[in-house]
Order: structure tokens, then C-alpha cells, then sequence
């Protein structure tokens, strides 16, 4: 199969490109991008209406049958399961922030959470990952600066983070076995999902 690339131009004859096609063009963009923010917002506003769903409505009913799980006669399968939600700040959020005092204040939080985790025996589940450029041919350099970075001089980009279902679960685990958690430095909420499955 080939590759095609398509010109938005290659049906108008050279003779009559002027500023009125480009015009046109921009004008086309500007109607798409304002019909995509319009299906992004109805898309956020379906994703919040079936959260209210999920996590509300069908797991008070439930509750209120006593059931933690129910078959359909379609073959659709519901149960309840709880779930423990929380957050830390990442690295890309914190550099997407525009304001100087919220990223101050990200990093801070952030600090003070990994800080917490290293107390509370997380410092497993925190990833370090370090990135560096070389050039071609430069393997044997690039091994030598990994036993020894700060002695060559090289610039290196190093990022730290922890996978949100690896905090959400060690947060859960820690919270199972009656342990203190600091809720408000992780943002931890906890509740109840509905989990749907098709037959």
C-alpha cells in the first residue's frame, strides 16, 4: 500500500489559489476546532454523568439490595468493588504549570509525599528514571558516564515518580492493615465502583 498525502489544494486549478481559498481554509479550521472544544466538553460532561453512575448511583442501590454483585439476564455482570484514590503531583504537570508559585507549590507537596512514602516503607515503589543524550558511536562513553555521572561533567535529565495504581494500591494495602496514612497530603479519597462486564 502506498502512502498518499492529500492537499486541501489539489482540487482548485493553480490559476485560482488566492487569498479567498486560504480564506476559506482558515475559516473551515476555525469551525473544527470550535466543533471539537464543543464535543470535548460533551465528552467531559459523559465521562462525569457515567462516573455518578459508577461510583453513586449503582453501588447505593446495590448496597441497599444487600448485593455486592448481579447478573443480568443479558449476561451483563455487575459488581461493587471499593477503590482508594490517591495523587502526586508529576513531573509534567508541575513543568506544564505556568504559574511560578502553584509549581512551587506542586514541588513542595510533592517533596514532602515522596519523603512520607520513604518513611512508611515506600521508597519501593518510587521509580527513578535518569536520561542522557550521546552521540553515535558513543556506547562505551555512555557506560562509563553511568558508573560515574557527576565526575564527567555531562548533563543528565532525571525524573522521579510512582504509577498511580502502585500508590492507589499502596495506599489501599496500608489503610487494610489499619496503618495512619496522611489522607490530605496524598488527596486520597476512597469509595465504591460499580465494575460492569458484558456476557
Amino acid at each position: 500500500m502506498k502512502n498518499q498525502s492529500i492537499n486541501p489544494l489539489d482540487d482548485i486549478s493553480p490559476g485560482s489559489v488566492d487569498l479567498g481559498s486560504i480564506s476559506t481554509l482558515i475559516q473551515d479550521y476555525d469551525e473544527n476546532m470550535e466543533r471539537k472544544l464543543i464535543i470535548e466538553q460533551e465528552l467531559a460532561e459523559i465521562n462525569e454523568r457515567n462516573r455518578i453512575i459508577t461510583e453513586d448511583k449503582i453501588p447505593s442501590m446495590m448496597e441497599g439490595f444487600n448485593l455486592l454483585s448481579l447478573s443480568l439476564g443479558d449476561g451483563t455482570r455487575i459488581s461493587v468493588k471499593s477503590y482508594v484514590s490517591a495523587s502526586i503531583p508529576s513531573q509534567g504537570s508541575i513543568d506544564k504549570e505556568k504559574d511560578p508559585g502553584k509549581r512551587s507549590v506542586m514541588k513542595e507537596m510533592r517533596n514532602r509525599q515522596f519523603s512520607w512514602l520513604r518513611d512508611n516503607n515506600g521508597e519501593d515503589i518510587i521509580k527513578n528514571r535518569v536520561e542522557m543524550e550521546f552521540g553515535r558511536n558513543e556506547d562505551g562513553k555512555c557506560n562509563e558516564v553511568i558508573e560515574d555521572l557527576h565526575d564527567k561533567g555531562i548533563l543528565y535529565k532525571r525524573t522521579t515518580g510512582v504509577h498511580y495504581k502502585v500508590l492507589n494500591g499502596f495506599i489501599g494495602d496500608l489503610m487494610e492493615e489499619g496503618k495512619s496514612v496522611d489522607m490530605q497530603l496524598f488527596n486520597v479519597s476512597i469509595g465504591k465502583r460499580a465494575i460492569i462486564k458484558r456476557g
